[in-house]
């Protein structure tokens, strides 16, 4: 209930490790005849799944991750991700952490009400097929959710592109899609606060102008490709970027600190931009007590 949460957790935080061979999912919290709710699992590891997620939480709702880890879904499959939260409400990552193969790290997929919480990743393999078609890889990702937030959360040391295949574009550090036509859901309302992206060979992150309020807040991205990229169209609440820092981007032609073509809506302001290869600031839609 939720005043009293079931708890399954380990004696010994980290030392704990569950581990499917690279032939199945190593934990799956899923609707069947009673929907999970009111769980926490504390301090374990779920590693090596085949094709699947390595933890799979879907049609879920209030359920607490404090202190683990997730890495390796050997298959390099397009489904392979150490993390993946879907259909799923008031859910806490917490002093998480995920690594190796896997084409996202951490993905809230059309869920609500998420806290990403002082976690770590680094992608350091990938498969980008879904199915036959190329897709895209990222480190953490926020698709067609609302109301999410990532804390003080590090995309870190992702510096490895000689072992990622067939995907369609990198998108970055932390990512945020808009709008999912199936389930006819776009992302609102999600805040990168405190976070970073270093040494990530992506983007520092995406943000999409064509659902409303996204913020970077207290951001760093430094030793990336790319800085912030705004894509496609904006909606009527502006995109926000604050007190934030880029620098030492090295895309040959897309060096910028932040790119924006959500047609000029985003909001720069009081943040530093440093020895970036091409712009500063390119296409936004105000610039406030920044220096360039």
């Amino acid at each position: 209930t939720s005043t009293a949460y079931t708890i399954i957790r380990a004696e010994n935080e980290g030392r704990v490790v569950f581990d499917g061979g690279g032939i199945r999912s190593m934990f799956s919290l899923t609707a069947s005849s009673r929907v999970p709710q009111y769980l926490e699992f504390r301090g374990i590891k779920w590693i090596n799944s085949g094709g699947e997620p390595v933890v799979f939480i879907s049609n879920a709702h209030h359920i607490k991750m404090l202190h683990v880890g997730g890495g390796d879904s050997l298959s390099l499959s397009s489904s392979a991700r150490p993390f993946y939260v879907t259909k799923s409400s008031y859910i806490l990552l917490e002093d998480a952490y995920a690594w190796g193969a896997g084409r996202y790290k951490f993905q809230f997929f059309v869920s609500d009400h998420i806290i990403c919480r002082r976690c770590v990743a680094r992608t350091d393999a990938t498969n980008g097929f879904s199915g036959s078609t190329p897709s895209v890889i990222a480190v953490f990702q926020s698709y067609c959710s609302q109301h999410v937030e990532f804390q003080n959360s590090i995309a870190i040391d992702t510096d490895t592109p000689q072992y990622w295949t067939n995907y369609a574009y990198l998108e970055g550090g932390f990512t945020i899609h808009p709008y999912c036509t199936t389930f006819n859901k776009g992302s609102d309302d999600t805040f990168i606060r405190g976070s970073m992206a270093l040494n990530v060979q992506q983007n520092s992150g995406i943000f999409s102008g064509s659902a409303p309020r996204h913020h970077f807040i207290d951001f760093v991205g430094w030793d990336t490709l790319r800085g912030l990229w705004g894509t496609t169209a904006a909606a009527p609440n502006n995109p926000t970027v604050d007190h934030s820092l880029f620098g030492n981007m090295k895309h040959a032609t897309k060096g910028n600190g932040i790119q924006d073509q959500t047609g000029g809506r985003v909001a720069v302001t009081n943040s530093i931009y440093n020895n970036n290869y091409s712009n500063a600031l390119y296409g936004v839609g105000s610039s406030n007590y920044n220096s360039l």
